[in-house]
């Protein structure tokens, strides 16, 4: 075993941080039992919301385990909306943001990011006045849900600058710009030219 593994067999000698540290450093090695012992003394010092945070993004053996202690720990919502960028944690983070009172930035992630929790957490994204920036991602990303987004963003009043954030929407608008533009010149052109014919002899 790595030479740090030693330290384990003297745990009342390190500090929190350096046991965080090994945690961290030696996550691949969840199934040694000493590294087992130096993961169940970190949670007997009480880890806090940030070092659990930082074990789940570091440490991908550990990540059900210490999202679960975070859970037990009353995160903020957004600690277990990070949650959702992991594949084996995002089903579970999404329930948990549900039964949270989410804003409309935690019900935009579960929309985006977890089919299986979509259609609860677009109802509830109804009723809490979303912003129109959240409408225009939710029709560049989420097909099934499109046709609402369009519908929502209407009633509510869509803006130029909203327009512009959708892709095809965006083309179509410069390509419109630019046909008025070469129109207008044409115009130009045309009133030059009568007045040229008009001031000849």
């Amino acid at each position: 075993m790595p030479e740090s593994f030693s330290r384990v067999l003297i745990l009342t000698r390190i500090n929190y941080r350096d046991i965080l540290s090994l945690v961290i450093e030696k996550g691949g090695c969840v199934k040694n039992k000493k590294f087992n012992k130096l993961w169940q003394k970190l949670l007997e010092l009480q880890p806090t919301n940030e070092d659990l945070s930082r074990i789940i993004y570091a440490v991908e053996p550990l990540r059900k385990k210490a999202f679960q202690q975070l859970l037990k720990q009353n995160p903020a919502n957004w600690r277990i909306r990070d949650a959702i960028s992991y594949e084996s944690l995002k089903e579970e983070a999404a329930q948990q943001l549900l039964k949270r009172d989410p804003n409309n930035e935690d019900l935009i992630w579960i929309i985006l990011y977890v089919e299986s929790s979509r259609e609860e957490a677009w109802k509830l994204f109804l009723k809490q006045d979303p912003e129109n920036k959240y409408l225009v991602r939710i029709i560049c990303r989420v097909e099934s849900l499109n046709n609402g987004a369009w519908d929502q963003l209407l009633k509510q009043g869509i803006r130029l600058e909203d327009l512009n954030e959708i892709p095809l929407i965006k083309s179509l608008i410069e390509e419109a710009s630019e046909i008025r533009k070469r129109a207008e010149a044409r115009h130009e052109i045309v009133q030059k030219m009568n007045k040229l014919i008009r001031s000849s002899p």
